[in-house]
This record gives structure tokens, sequence and C-alpha cells, in this order.
């Protein structure tokens, strides 16, 4: 990569260099080196973008994280980032036709050695936080597990009835009557109390919402004297804990 320009007809570089072998193929070692540094921090990078995308969906996606599982993560993040400008330093071109010596080139290559040494360094620190963040996590998933099994949940039910009853004439009259739950209950059941008669039927008798029961019924007797009485109840649940 950095002597593949360089041909044994070049004047310029065995004027820097000389011609002599043993001086070339040291060269051409150095150079070597070179490209394997290059291709470590290239992968270093692809490992620091693989964490970023992990802990940024991480955060996306879970909105009850700990906020010592928040902070731990964000400093690792930011160890990544510092780890991906090494990588980036490390892989910056300098042409061989920049160097004037032997010399310089081995100082350019301890240099970027610097430099992918210090973006290792800081990506196994980063890792050493994510997983110090993983054990936090889990701890705190057992924990509130424990907390759920120790907890013992009591559901109370009662009955409440409609606040009044509701008269429905002969003639094919229709009428309701509903039970309310109060504010901190849900309706589980219900159904009526009274709606007996040879001529009486019920057409509604289900859940209105969450909070309320509702019965309908009609009244299809021809003797003015025989006015049905209907009472709906409804069977409220509560959790005590």
């Amino acid at each position: 990569m950095y002597l593949s320009n360089l041909t044994n007809n070049d004047d310029k570089i065995f004027g820097m260099f000389g011609k002599d072998t043993p001086l070339w193929e040291e060269i051409k070692f150095i150079s070597r080196q070179l490209g394997i540094i290059d291709t470590k921090a290239h992968n270093v990078i692809t490992i620091d973008a693989v964490l970023i995308v992990i802990s940024t969906l991480t955060s996306l996606f879970d909105e009850k994280i700990d906020y010592r599982i928040t902070t731990i993560s964000s400093i690792a993040t930011i160890g990544i980032l510092i780890s991906v400008g090494f990588c980036i330093k490390t892989v910056w071109t300098k042409w061989a036709t920049e160097f004037h010596s032997k010399d310089e080139l081995k100082d350019f290559r301890n240099l970027k050695t610097k430099y992918l040494h210090c973006a290792l360094i800081t990506l196994l620190i980063s890792l050493g936080l994510y997983i110090v963040a993983l054990m936090f996590a889990i701890v705190d998933n057992f924990e509130t597990q424990d907390n759920l099994a120790g907890e013992t949940v009591v559901i109370q039910i009662t009955q409440r009835k409609a606040l009044q009853h509701t008269l429905i004439n002969p003639g094919g009259n229709s009428g309701q009557s509903v039970a309310v739950c109060n504010l901190d209950e849900i309706v589980t059941g219900g159904g009526y109390l009274g709606g007996r008669g040879e001529d009486f039927y019920i057409t509604h008798n289900k859940k209105r919402d969450d909070k309320s029961w509702l019965v309908i019924g009609r009244n299809n007797s021809t003797n003015s004297q025989n006015p049905v009485e209907l009472t709906t109840f409804a069977e409220c649940a509560k959790i005590l804990t």
C-alpha cells in the first residue's frame, strides 16, 4: 500500500533509501507492518460501530433503564467514540514519497502503533463498562422479579346495585337499569334482580364499559296492572396490595 508505487527504476525513491538490497527489503517489511496496523484499525472500527448501534437501540427501546446503567453505558459509548478517533488517526494515509529516510518511516510506524494501542485500550475499557452495565441490568431484573414474587395481591369483589329500581310498564315498553362500580374498581360480571313475568324478556344483559353493567328488559304484557320491577347489579373487582 505505502510502497506500491515504488519500482526498481524509481530513481527518486532509491535516492532516498539507497539501492542496497538489505535496506530495500527492510523498507518493504516496514511497509507490510503498516498495512497490518491499518487492517487491525479497520477491525477495531467495525467492533466500535457494532457496539454503538447496540447501545443506541437499547436506549431507544427500553425506557425504564436504571440511571446507573444509563450513566455507565454513556461513559462506555464516549470511550467507543474516542477509540474510533484513534483508529481514524491510525489509518490516516501518508505516502512513502513523503519520507526522507528509513528512520522517518520507522517513526511513522511506531506512531501508528501507539494510536492503535490507544484505540484497543479504550475499546477494552468500554467493553468492561458495558459488561458492568449488563451486570447491573441482570441484578436489577432479579430484584424486580423477587419483589413481584414477594408481593401478596388480594382481589376484593364487591356487588354493587343500581341506585334505584327500574319499573317497566306493560304494553311493549322497554326499560334499562345500570349498576356502576367505584372509580378504583373494574366490572367483572353482573346480572339483574326481578324481571319476572311470562311476557317479560331481557334483551340486553352485559358489560356496558369497564365500570358498569347494563340490563335492558321489555314488558310485552297486555295487563295494565302488571308492571315489572328490574334492578341491575355489578360485580366490581379492586386490587388490594
